[in-house]
Formats: structure tokens, sequence, C-alpha cells
């Protein structure tokens, strides 16, 4: 979990293939907004309404018609709460079970979790649209249910990396990524500050969780740095 642009996914990539040279079997989830079913409709609908590709779907609809998008993205909400479930069963359960049945050592490696996808639909729903819908509070209390219950369930494996990095890194690292300039910098500040409290809210309910914390700095450089690191813990605890 991170600031924007922090190198979440990158570093995820990078850990996977460290790990996976050395024989274990992993997995590479990314756990957000707009999975499953609510992505499909999104796609969809981006196509058929020739919005210019920004950033991911979602936020092609976002910055091409706000006032659609705050409409449709309670739907968005009530189909990532329909598919929450099974992506924690196909994503995480059953790379469990496996590991169990075939005796191998296995890491699972969640990029955001929905515990971010609760401060981005918080974002949208307060900020963007400035309203709070029944299906917001609904998708809140889901999301941070099916969240918990996790972590409760593995949580003596489990360790939080919590990556940082600055404003100014984090819009660059946006339009370099996405190829735009089209930027919301609110919404950027808005999640950094929202998963230092959703931390602090870990730490308080979830004993024996370690959280982690790195400041990047220089990306590339620090990213390869945590993933070297990262395997060594890794190894250690297995």
């Amino acid at each position: 979990m991170g600031s924007t642009g922090a190198g979440k996914t990158t570093l995820g990539k990078i850990l996977k293939s460290l790990l996976a040279q050395k024989g274990y079997f992993v997995k590479h989830v990314e756990i957000n907004i707009n999975h499953g079913f609510s992505y499909i409709l999104t796609f969809f609908l981006v196509r058929l309404l020739s919005y210019r590709y920004v950033s991911n779907y979602y936020l092609s609809l976002r910055f091409r018609n706000s006032r659609f998008f705050c409409k449709y993205f309670q739907l968005m909400m009530l189909l990532d709460i329909l598919y929450a479930p099974i992506k924690i069963l196909t994503g995480i359960l059953s790379f469990e079970l496996f590991c169990k049945i075939f005796r191998k050592k296995g890491v699972i490696i969640i990029d955001e979790y929905y515990f971010t996808a609760i401060i981005e639909y918080l974002y949208y729903s307060v900020n963007l649209c400035q309203c709070l819908p029944w299906i917001a509070k609904t998708f809140y209390k889901v999301m941070f249910h099916l969240a918990s219950a996790t972590l409760k369930n593995i949580k003596r494996k489990v360790k939080i990396l919590h990556l940082h990095t600055s404003e100014s890194n984090s819009v660059k690292a946006l339009r370099l990524r996405d190829k735009t300039n089209i930027i919301d910098v609110k919404h950027i500040r808005y999640k950094s500050i929202g998963i230092k409290t959703i931390i602090d809210v870990i730490k308080h309910y979830f004993c024996g969780i370690e959280i982690i914390k790195y400041r990047i700095l220089c990306f590339p450089r620090d990213i390869v740095d945590i993933a070297k690191n990262l395997y060594i813990i890794i190894r250690n605890i297995n």
C-alpha cells in the first residue's frame, strides 16, 4: 500500500521474479476498485461512448464526463461488492489451498487491497460527487469486514509494506506511466493521507501484523533494493 506512483506494482513484479527463481510458488494479485464485473462493464462503456483512454477505463469516464461518472460509480461499487468475495476466493484462499495440497512454499503479493478501495470510493463520493449514497456506506462496511477477516485468518504471515513518495514524484510517475497530463493532485494527496490513516487503524486492531515503511526517493533504484531486502525477510520466515 502507499502513495500513487510509489512503485507498488513494480515492486510486486520484481519480488515475484526473485522468489520464483528460488523455487517459490508466487501469485501477484491486484485488488482495488473496478475489477471483474465492473471492469467489463466500464470497458464496454468507454468503447461505446468513444471516450479517449486515460490512465484506465473508469478514469476515462471520470475525466471525460464527470456528471455521468458520479451516477455510474454507484453501480461500480455494487458490482465490486458482488465480485469481491470471488476475488478473495480465487486470488488468495485457493492459492493457500494449492500450496497446502502440494506442500510447496508460497507467497501471495497483494497490490493495494480493499482498504485502498475504500479510500478511492470515499474520495469520489465526498470530494468529486459531493454525496454519500447508501451503496457507498454498504461498500465500506462489506469491504472493511472482508479485508479484516482475511487479515485475521492469515495474520501470522502477513507483512504490510507502506511505500511513500513525495507528491511531485507521484505526479511525475503518473505522467510517465499513463502518458497523460490529466492529473488530479487533490486525489493523490487524499489517497496518501487515507493510506496512512488505514495503516494506523490496522496497527490498532490487528496485533501481530508487521508494517514495514519505505520512503521512495530514487525510482527504480530504491524499489530494486527493497525487493532484495524483502526476499531475505521472506526466506527467513520460511
